[in-house]
């Protein structure tokens, strides 16, 4: 049965392109953020406004802008606590009433970011994230702490590149009274022929293949449930089509993702899921802007299945959405 609560999640994510070896290799050996950043803009084609389509395979370290405080920087506001360059989304806080039943749906974490430390853009990062939903169908009140590092693994000007993620967290569903430890191996591969940047005033096209592996470990669970371990994998996808109208500001995405358990502990059941988003967003901020640091986002999204990744229940949902990015 369809849901109506406002908001879900959006499009948020930092695309930008390959360049030359050894004009990369000097933009390496500047020591300050903002100039180096510049360097690999100026070698690597790197975005803006329509252009946000395309894959950075060696980030900088995190640059501050313009007007905002220098210990933000190195924070960023997104809907969970998992830190990479193409698969993170804008928060969401939303409140609604549905059929006389009063529900709210929160998605958030603030993640912080270290510098970079290698020539591929592989940083720490830590971060706090709230998944709550009040709906009586699908309640869930998810708190959890997350901890890893990310970055790129070879070179998407050679072919191909995987950006990849390695993560530790621990979660507890306050509703629910379970708890649980993960570790998480996310990858999204950047293949040439799926990235179709914009050029000046067109559209942009990109499709991210994913693939990963999760350990979890339920150690409290609901009464009549066993705890136990579980071992799995999960594969999907991203795609992202940004019209070259309205100043690359309006946006689709599509993501799916199925998971199975391929080893369980003897007392446990295996799970298959698959998980499915189609959304459409529009910016409220200029994309071209690149001192922009605070992005709020207006936008309408379907999600069905579940997402064992963030400890999500089976959901049914119709969002229309007020969300936000910071960095």
């Amino acid at each position: 049965m369809n849901q109506l609560i406002a908001p879900a999640t959006a499009i948020g994510f930092l695309l930008c392109s390959s360049g030359e070896s050894f004009a990369q290799t000097s933009c390496r050996s500047i020591t300050d953020d903002q100039t180096r950043l510049a360097c690999y803009d100026k070698v690597n084609g790197t975005p803006t406004g329509n252009n946000a389509a395309e894959v950075s395979t060696v980030p900088a370290a995190p640059a501050q802008k313009s007007g905002e405080p220098s210990w933000l920087k190195h924070f960023a506001v997104r809907d969970q606590g998992t830190w990479n360059n193409i698969g993170t989304d804008p928060a969401t806080v939303s409140v609604s009433r549905n059929k006389g039943q009063d529900a709210s749906l929160i998605k958030a974490a603030v993640i912080w970011t270290g510098n970079t430390f290698n020539d591929y853009g592989w940083q720490p990062f830590a971060s706090a994230a709230v998944n709550r939903n009040t709906l009586k169908s699908s309640a869930t009140d998810v708190h959890s702490a997350n901890a890893g590092i990310t970055g790129s693994v070879f070179d998407f000007s050679q072919g191909f590149a995987v950006w990849s993620t390695l993560s530790g967290s621990a979660r507890e569903d306050i509703k629910k009274d379970t708890a649980s430890n993960t570790a998480t191996f996310d990858n999204y591969l950047a293949i040439p022929a799926f990235v179709h940047p914009a050029e000046t005033g067109g559209s942009a096209f990109s499709l991210f293949p994913r693939v990963g592996l999760q350990y979890e470990d339920q150690y409290r669970v609901a009464p009549g449930s066993h705890t136990g371990t579980y071992k799995g994998s999960f594969w999907g996808g991203r795609g992202v089509f940004t019209p070259g109208q309205l100043g690359g500001r309006l946006q689709f995405q599509a993501v799916y993702q199925h998971y199975h358990d391929f080893s369980v502990s003897s007392d446990v059941e295996q799970r298959t899921n698959s998980y499915t988003k189609l959304s459409v967003d529009y910016d409220l901020y200029d994309p071209t802007d690149e001192t922009s640091w605070f992005k709020p986002v207006i936008g309408l999204s379907r999600e069905v299945g579940s997402d064992p990744l963030v400890g999500s229940l089976r959901n049914n949902i119709t969002s229309l959405a007020l969300k936000l990015k910071v960095n």
